[in-house]
């Protein structure tokens, strides 16, 4: 291949990856614990069995090689539980990491949540406005006492 053709080729997939907003992050969620409290920001007791009386939960996750720019979110659904219907989002959260490899996701309830199956799915980088899968998924279940 001449150089010319080197050179071209080059910059057209220089301009490809410019116009399509490539991204190669290497950052990963390695671990993510549920509690009922942290302490900088790392789980405490980490649980999957809440207390339908609990009205504070904690998701803890850890990140690993992450760029301060680096973005996760959480989505606490409840899958099944009371009259709720099934796969019902309850809250979502947002966090840039800011340079932090721990990161503390709280989801607060002024009322008792109803016994049954619930998740937590953690998103790393999400783009606004799309629906794209969970990097990590964390099943739990409340329970009356």
């Amino acid at each position: 291949m001449t150089t010319t053709r080197r050179f071209a080729l080059g910059t057209g997939l220089a301009m490809i990856i410019l116009t399509q907003g490539f991204s190669c992050s290497t950052a990963s969620i390695s671990g993510a614990e549920l509690s009922r409290t942290t302490k900088d920001n790392v789980a405490v007791d980490p649980t999957t069995a809440f207390k339908t009386t609990d009205h504070e939960l904690h998701c803890a996750a850890t990140l690993s090689s992450a760029p301060d720019d680096t973005k996760v979110r959480a989505r606490w659904i409840a899958v099944k539980a009371g009259d709720i219907p099934a796969n019902t989002k309850i809250i979502e959260n947002v966090i840039e990491a800011k340079g932090a490899n721990h990161l503390d996701f709280k989801l607060t309830v002024e009322k008792d949540l109803p016994a049954g199956d619930y998740k937590v799915e953690l998103a790393l980088n999400p783009e606004e406005g799309k629906d794209q899968p969970a990097t990590k998924t964390i099943d739990f279940k409340v329970a009356a006492e």
